[in-house]
């Protein structure tokens, strides 16, 4: 039986308004829970054939902080723009392509892309603070 591991980046960083949206980095709780995620994946005894992450700075160091903790070679990981806010149709294509041999794939991405969401065109570069800063 083939297996799907979804994981959703961890908490990323706002504090540089100035960075692109693929450029936010994951600030220090993400950086504490993303390895502790790996840790409790090789506890459990879990493996992966294959880990594919979104191109954003913040899901790649994620999947990068994961692999280096449960025994995944870190340069195995694929980047694939496919996983940045394409919506399911494209992932579940993404998935088709992976071919017979992968027995247990990991996707590294987003929440719109992993939870339903009634919004079918997700903004792909949210503002956590949508009321204007310059107000009388």
């Amino acid at each position: 039986m083939k297996t799907l591991y979804l994981l959703r980046h961890a908490k990323s960083s706002w504090s540089n308004t100035s960075l692109s949206d693929r450029e936010r980095p994951l600030n220090d709780r993400g950086l504490e829970n993303a390895p502790r995620m790996g840790k409790r994946f090789r506890e459990r005894d879990e493996s992966v054939d294959r880990i594919l992450s979104s191109p954003a700075l913040r899901a790649h160091t994620t999947a990068r902080l994961f692999a280096q903790n449960c025994d995944y070679a870190e340069p195995d990981i694929v980047i694939e723009e496919g996983l940045y806010f394409s919506g399911g149709d494209s992932i579940e294509a993404l998935i088709c392509r992976q071919g017979d041999a992968i027995e247990s794939l990991m996707l590294v991405f987003h929440n719109p892309d992993i939870s339903p969401n009634p919004n079918p065109n997700p903004n792909p570069n949210p503002n956590p603070n949508p009321l204007p800063t310059n107000l009388h």
